[in-house]
């Protein structure tokens, strides 16, 4: 057994005793993701014998053999390697967590309020909403990141947003969910398409069709899938020519002729495009709200706070 006094005992060449840390455990799950130490030199743009000479430190400091090399460099883990990787992995999770945390933090103090959103608000009214925003709140900065309505939601439970714009009503415990905006999901196609002159489709002819649709994760794609059958909705990925991840982009595509695809009426009317035609489908009510959500323990924050109050009463500008 090993005394205590023997472990905190300082190494007896009188040079500074050499701790784990976060460099070294990233380097030691870089060597194991690459698989090689020359592989793993090059993704971290430093020398071999520079890794080298950190494993073998952080093998010192442990006490045990980490990695064995086995034919043509491959690393191999010993059973305490594998201890140490997932000790390392919840390592580095924590400190990037805890580096999101002290960010906030900072922008929380300087008044700087990060808003998530999907493409259609973030794109189509959200940018005009902020102008209004900050001609009355000139000392709170607003930073906007546009992604889909599961990213929204990914970056709010990281701490990595502090509200955001989403497609979709989620029910979660921890999250404020309000409607904010009434719109609707209609099928856009072309002004010169057979469908551009009629107002409703049947199921079965828009399953005959190229479609363009959004990408996984989007609360526009989840919307509609959400009212078919199962079946359709294999029918409806096996149609599908394009797979985009904007609505700018499905919009773009389809007045390019590539297909026809779904987007909030909002984006087609903001944009006023008289070359595409918005069209309904039999059995699909694309009537929707574009929810505003946040943390609930963040809900009394006053740059946040702000923002809501002026959301929920002005409407926005008109």
């Amino acid at each position: 057994m090993v005394a205590l006094s023997q472990v905190a005992r300082p190494p007896e060449d009188g040079r500074e005793e050499e701790r784990v840390n976060i460099k070294a455990l990233q380097t030691f799950l870089t060597v194991l993701e690459a698989g090689t130490l020359s592989a793993a030199a090059h993704k971290l743009d430093i020398s071999q014998p520079a890794i080298s000479k950190q494993l073998k430190a952080l093998e010192s400091e442990l006490g045990v053999q980490l990695l064995v090399r086995g034919r043509r460099g491959v690393i191999e883990l010993t059973p305490a390697g594998q201890l140490l990787r997932e000790y390392a992995e919840n390592v580095l999770r924590q400190y990037q967590s805890l580096l999101a945390t002290l960010t906030a933090l900072k922008e929380q103090s300087a008044g700087i309020l990060r808003i998530a959103a999907s493409t259609t608000p973030g794109h189509f009214f959200l940018p005009k909403w902020l102008s209004a925003f900050q001609q009355r709140h000139a000392d709170i900065q607003t930073h906007l990141f546009i992604t889909n309505s599961a990213g929204v939601l990914e970056r709010l439970h990281a701490g990595q947003a502090d509200l955001g714009f989403i497609g979709r009503q989620v029910a979660d415990p921890e999250l404020v969910c309000t409607p904010v905006v009434e719109d609707e999901i209609v099928l856009a196609v072309p002004a010169g398409h057979p469908f551009a002159s009629r107002q409703i489709i049947s199921r079965e002819e828009l399953l005959s069709e190229r479609l363009i649709l959004r990408e996984p994760g989007s609360a526009t794609r989840q919307f509609v899938e959400g009212q078919l059958s199962p079946e359709e909705r294999e029918r409806l990925t096996q149609a599908a020519v394009l797979e985009l991840g904007s609505t700018h982009a499905v919009l773009a595509a389809v007045v390019a002729g590539a297909g026809i695809g779904f987007l909030s009426r909002l984006a087609l009317d903001e944009r006023g495009r008289p070359d595409v035609v918005a069209v309904r489908v039999q059995g699909i009510d694309g009537r929707r709200h574009l929810y505003l959500v946040y943390p609930q323990k963040r809900a009394q924050w006053p740059p946040l706070r702000a923002f809501v109050d002026f959301i929920l009463q002005a409407g926005g500008p008109a």
